[in-house]
């Protein structure tokens, strides 16, 4: 869908400095459209998400898909992903035994999608085993239900594979469990999944 028929943006920001272009960008642009801001409290006081003042100097601006990879000849398995669950899965893959084999792709801007861009990333590898959409939140609740028929289109025009796994907690009535302990053993097993 082209950009000019979306009729909202929806950014959920992991850095400092991408909040801060998409907050400018949102002001400068010659129209008005509503911008949802998903911005969890827990990344405020996480050490790894800082910005430089580089990242906010002239020039600089909104990055709607941020990649992080080596060597994309040796990647294997593509993880998507937005918001803070980003910090967990860099984290996660510094301690397997072959970090260069997975990719983390965070989408900072869920609406509009960004097709294009996410085409462009996923060409660059060509040893893919599996893409996956990993999120904290419960199966019916999170971008999963949004994310997934757009990541499905991109990946089977892209490389020819249609499938996504969904990585997350399962579907819930409940966006929580109530139980300290429980959150935590539900989300360390979404991250070592």
């Amino acid at each position: 869908m082209h950009d000019s028929l979306v009729n909202m943006s929806i950014v959920n920001c992991t850095t400092p400095a991408n909040y801060f272009h998409a907050l400018r960008r949102q002001m400068l642009r010659p129209f008005r459209k509503p911008l949802v801001v998903i911005a969890p409290k827990t990344l405020l006081r996480m050490p790894e998400a800082v910005s430089s003042l580089q990242d906010m100097a002239p020039g600089t601006h909104f990055v709607p898909v941020f990649s992080n990879h080596t060597a994309p000849d040796q990647v294997k398995h593509v993880a998507f992903c937005s918001g803070k669950i980003y910090y967990d899965l860099v984290k996660q893959r510094r301690e397997t035994a072959e970090p260069n084999s997975y990719a983390i792709i965070r989408i900072e801007e869920l609406c509009p999608f960004p097709f294009s861009i996410i085409a462009s990333e996923l060409s660059q590898y060509s040893a893919i085993r599996s893409i996956s959409w990993v999120q904290e939140e419960p199966a019916n609740a999170g971008a999963w239900s949004f994310v997934s028929p757009r990541l499905r289109n991109v990946a089977q025009s892209a490389l020819g594979v249609g499938t996504i796994e969904y990585i997350g907690r399962p579907t819930s009535a409940s966006p929580a469990v109530g139980a300290p302990n429980v959150h935590r053993e539900e989300a360390r097993s979404v991250i070592n999944e």
